[in-house]
């Protein structure tokens, strides 16, 4: 807990370019993980920066973060052992699949805002699309999708008046819970 309160006293204190980039560099984190909802970061920007302003630092962190894990999960990919890239499946997938293809299908999966970012990341990585045109596909997918989260956390911070504090504590609450249960799952796989 002491990290979130130095996390929140930190980003009430500091002002202009350390702020900016301190929320950047949370925005990528989240995003690149792929599994941890934007909505709480995009939440903070708000906040702290306005609709206009909050918008697009979610955006850029959310295209940074993106591209960041693009490039996490290609990298574990390549280190992974290469038996399972023998599979009839995964040869198919990287090689049979047209890149038009692949790029329209980010896009359209990009729209889908509850499709999980981390998905759509990580069966782009096992692709053949590059770097530049992945960017491009979840930019564009993404712009929508950044608009309609925006509209709905912004209604849910003015309808309920929350606090950046109670934000973070709502965050944790549900990283911890995601935590807990796949510990569970995973605890009762192996039995």
């Amino acid at each position: 807990m002491y990290l979130l309160d130095d996390y929140i006293n930190i980003l009430e204190n500091s002002k202009g370019f350390v702020q900016f980039v301190l929320l950047l560099f949370s925005n990528i984190i989240i995003n690149a993980t792929g599994f941890l909802p934007s909505a709480f970061i995009t939440a903070v920007n708000l906040m702290v920066y306005g609709i206009i302003q909050g918008t697009i630092l979610s955006f850029i962190g959310d295209v940074l973060g993106t591209q960041a894990g693009y490039h996490l999960y290609r990298m574990g990919v390549s280190k992974s052992n290469p038996r399972w890239k023998s599979n009839a499946f995964w040869r198919k997938m990287q090689n049979s699949y047209s890149l038009r293809l692949v790029f329209i299908s980010i896009i359209f999966f990009r729209l889908l805002s509850f499709v999980p970012s981390g998905l759509v990341t990580a069966g782009a990585a096992v692709t053949s699309i590059g770097k530049w045109s992945f960017m491009l596909a979840s930019t564009v997918g993404k712009v929508p999708s950044i608009l309609i989260e925006v509209a709905i956390v912004n209604g849910f911070l003015h309808t309920f008046n929350l606090s950046l504090l109670s934000i973070c504590i709502i965050f944790l609450c549900i990283i911890v819970s995601v935590c807990l249960f796949k510990r569970i799952i995973f605890s009762n796989s192996k039995e």
